[in-house]
């Protein structure tokens, strides 16, 4: 699945003011004989809130992984590509479906994770080597994780490695922080 979304780029027309229902995407022609083995069945437009209805960022996704691990995570439409037939052309519409999260930032961490559940990389991302070279590191690792936890909070993600992971690191940067104004 991950590799239908990295195969996969939304084709952009003029720019309009309003976020249309669908928009086409292209498969990668050089992946599988023009189609990802798996296309994504959704275009997600992200906002951190209700104030800026323009405001958004594109996903794509796959439906399942998200509706099998998020409670809170809104019903879509039906999708031409979640079909076998619907998934052998090298383009398509995809609906597009409006959310708000706490964290766009975060979202791509989210959804990574999501696809693969490896809770090895999870750590890896949120605290990789160097990590706390700087106090300004170190608050860029907590503005992560704290995101990456507000997102999975606020869809009601269903999984208690995750979260361990999620309080494991997070008590890391806040001795870390500590560490930090003790030195000051």
């Amino acid at each position: 699945m991950l590799a239908g979304v990295e195969t996969t780029r939304i084709i952009r027309g003029s720019p309009s003011e309003q976020l249309p229902s669908e928009l086409p995407v292209a498969f990668n022609d050089n992946f599988n004989n023009g189609t990802p083995t798996v296309a994504p069945t959704h275009i997600l437009a992200l906002s951190t809130g209700d104030k800026d209805k323009s405001n958004y960022t594109l996903f794509l996704i796959h439906q399942l992984p998200f509706a099998a691990n998020c409670s809170a995570f809104p019903a879509l439409p039906l999708s031409s590509t979640a079909t076998p037939t619907g998934n052998r052309s090298s383009t398509a519409t995809l609906p597009v479906v409006r959310a708000s999260i706490p964290s766009i930032e975060a979202f791509p961490l989210f959804q990574l994770y999501l696809y693969v559940k490896d809770p090895h990389a999870l750590r890896a991302a949120f605290l990789p080597p160097g990590w706390a070279h700087s106090i300004d590191s170190v608050v860029q690792r907590a503005v992560l994780i704290k995101g990456f936890w507000s997102n999975a909070s606020a869809l009601r993600m269903l999984d208690d490695e995750m979260y361990d992971v999620v309080e494991e690191c997070w008590a890391e940067v806040l001795r870390m922080l500590e560490r930090a104004t003790h030195l000051v």
